[in-house]
């Protein structure tokens, strides 16, 4: 009797000490539309972490306490309170959007220039294609009418094709083109007369080939795998002309320290009690340690924080693979077979301002570091050899620009006014 009082009390004490948690959920849309934003940072106003909205608006993350406020932030959007929450019950933050008019504005005496203003058009996506223009847009007054159109730099159309819907252009490294929607991909041939539609194949299977490559060298192909909990990065290269296909693994990229923290935690004794609940004796669990590591779930405060996963960006310049080492922040170079050319030391990448994103040049010539300090953009040119940032270009301090690509000494990128999508409109500024 007595030992089933003191089972009693710790249940009591365990209950009293960790009261259950408070599942907090629901979608984020845009009051006007009511489309799902994504990329939202939701937290409970006086704590510092909370979760961020996916594709579909929704967020879901757990709290001890029931009695709480929610913040919910984007650069695109009015900062917006929450405070009607019901336990367990799914919730709707609307949030407001903000509106900034892009004016002229001058760098060097360079102003910033509407390529598209003149149209009746509005843009989702472009290409620079020589010294032209690939848009894909739709009319200002119908939304469903989708087309492709070649304009030259000064807005003169110069070939037009109605399409159905599409969301997003796309060249690959064998410099096909093609347009995507949510159910396939429509590659597409610029001819003197016409915009021809060459080949259309299932959005899935162009996922996992097409846009699976990284990037071309020559007659080799890279293509990137993460592995282990997402803290080992391995870049592969196939030869186009091996009868084969012939795998080979080209640079691989570690996290130790990481690894050591993640297996330290989910160490033997970790499984070895949750056997049965795995259906694994302790000898099987001994066997397949590895297998039941990789295949751990993390919860989101440790996939944002401690074992977040490995970032590396690996590109091509100059027919040499470029990849900058988040681990031991150095830009190092390498040739096809993997050799090392050159290693320098990068301060730049652990700048908070640095968004971790690199953008190369059409010519494939320079690379460029994105930087961001409140909605203020900036790219600077990143010396390969010696790891240093050349003078900035200044995009204007405005929250709405996106798509921004380089190419003969002029920038270019995508503005609109709000997040909604019909506003986007093409600009250019000179270097």
């Amino acid at each position: 009797m007595k030992k089933i009082l003191n089972i009693s009390l710790l249940l009591l004490i365990v209950t009293y000490c960790f009261p259950q948690k408070t599942i907090i959920k629901g979608y984020v849309k845009d009051i006007n539309t009511l489309s799902p934003i994504k990329d939202v940072n939701i937290q409970i106003e006086g704590y510092p972490r909370g979760t961020t909205s996916n594709d579909s608006g929704f967020f879901s993350f757990s709290s001890n306490s029931n009695n709480i406020r929610l913040i919910a932030t984007h650069v695109s959007y009015k900062k917006q309170f929450y405070t009607n929450i019901r336990k367990n019950k799914e919730i709707e933050i609307l949030l407001t959007p903000q509106i900034n008019e892009l004016k002229e504005f001058t760098i060097n005496a360079n102003p910033i220039q509407s390529i598209t203003k003149k149209l009746p058009i509005y843009v989702i996506d472009y290409l620079l294609i020589d010294n032209k223009i690939l848009l894909l847009a739709y009319n200002r007054k119908k939304i469903t009418d989708t087309r492709l159109l070649l304009i030259d730099h000064d807005a003169n159309i110069l070939l037009e094709k109605k399409i159905g819907k599409a969301e997003e252009l796309y060249r690959d490294c064998f410099e096909d083109i093609y347009y995507l929607n949510k159910k396939e991909a429509v590659k597409i041939e610029i001819k003197p007369t016409e915009i021809a539609i060459i080949q259309t194949i299932a959005i899935n299977d162009f996922y996992a080939y097409n846009k699976a490559i990284d990037f071309k060298i020559n007659d080799n192909i890279f293509y990137h795998t993460f592995h282990y909990q997402n803290f080992i990065m391995k870049l592969h290269c196939i030869n186009l002309y091996d009868e084969e296909n012939e795998r080979r693994t080209i640079l691989t990229l570690t996290d130790s320290s990481k690894i050591d923290i993640f297996e330290s935690e989910f160490n033997f004794f970790y499984y070895a009690k949750r056997a049965q609940q795995y259906g694994l004796s302790v000898t099987s669990v001994y066997k397949n340690l590895d297998v039941l590591r990789n295949y751990q779930s993390l919860d989101w405060v440790d996939i944002h924080g401690r074992f977040s996963p490995l970032k590396a960006t690996v590109i091509n310049i100059m027919d040499k693979i470029c990849l900058f080492n988040t681990i031991t922040n150095t830009i190092e170079t390498y040739n096809t077979e993997g050799k090392i050319i050159s290693k320098s030391e990068a301060k730049f990448i652990n700048d908070k301002k640095y968004t971790g994103k690199i953008i190369k040049d059409e010519n494939g010539k320079a690379l460029y570091a994105v930087y961001k300090e409140g909605s203020s953009i900036s790219l600077k040119e990143v010396d390969v050899i010696s790891g240093n940032l050349k003078p900035s270009i200044n995009i204007p301090d405005f929250p709405f620009i996106e798509n921004i690509k380089v190419a003969s000494n002029k920038v270019y990128f995508l503005y609109k006014k709000t997040i909604n999508e019909e506003l986007k409109q093409l600009y250019t500024l000179q270097i």
